[in-house]
């Protein structure tokens, strides 16, 4: 159980990217990759957490094997289709809000790696839960007192659980929320794609999301919301793809 273990899913969803690039024509092809990356590795950790609970075999060892083997899996998937990846040239006014948006998140990035979750929900419930499954090996119910460390969707804390095992208590618990917001603000210009805006409109729609409030605030926590938003803008973008938007 080392940090650099957390590179591995991190691994997975790149290479996962790279291999789903699609071959057909897309309005945005290098989006439409990270929403399949990113259902792949959000899968993997999922279905995993599942599986390993079931048969009480949820540790460290377990999941830095699955880990490894998926990511190994992407990674020969992507060097086996090696996709070609075409960047969209863009002009200055693209680049100030390109920039822009890269700005917030390295700021928010430091903040997430620097500073240990402290609000009140991860306090109370987020992380508790996460501690208590590692402890048992298992996501099996517990006895305790606060009922929304028993009731509430797990989905989210699943991958919390994973980075908790594989690089310890709190290292890189943050990182969740800050790589949901990336992807929020990714998708949402994807969907404005479909809608028939341009670059630029694609771009105020990314700069939107990632700016608002709520996104900013939380992308350094270990709240939910944004994975929430992020899984249902991926499903939004799909659909938007089944009936033919753009």
């Amino acid at each position: 159980m080392t940090p650099a273990l957390a590179a591995l899913p991190l691994l997975t969803l790149v290479s996962g990217t790279v291999a789903a690039v699609p071959g057909d024509a897309d309005p945005a092809p290098v989006r439409l990759a990270v929403i399949r990356g990113a259902l792949l590795t959000g899968a993997v950790g999922a279905v995993g957490t599942e599986a390993l609970s079931a048969v009480h075999l949820l540790s460290s060892g377990t999941v830095v094997l699955l880990w490894a083997l998926a990511a190994g899996a992407a990674a020969a998937l992507a060097v086996r289709r090696r996709p070609g990846i075409r960047l969209p040239r863009l002009d200055v006014p693209a680049w100030v809000l390109v920039a822009g948006v890269a700005a917030l998140a390295v700021a928010e990035l430091v903040v997430a790696v620097v500073a240990v979750p402290d609000n009140a929900d991860s306090l109370s419930y987020h992380l508790p839960r996460v501690e208590h499954w590692a402890q048992y090996g298992s996501v099996a119910f517990y006895p305790t007192a606060i009922h929304r460390q028993a009731g509430t969707s797990p989905g989210a804390e699943y991958l919390l659980l994973q980075l908790r095992l594989l690089a310890g208590p709190d290292e890189f618990d943050n990182l969740v929320q800050w790589l949901a917001a990336l992807g929020c603000a990714v998708v949402a210009s994807r969907i404005a794609a479909q809608l028939g805006a341009g670059r630029i409109g694609q771009l105020l729609t990314a700069v939107t999301v990632a700016s608002a409030p709520m996104v900013a605030l939380e992308s350094t926590s270990t709240q939910t919301d944004l994975v929430v938003a992020f899984w249902v803008a991926c499903g939004v973008s799909l659909a938007l793809d089944r009936g033919g938007a753009g």
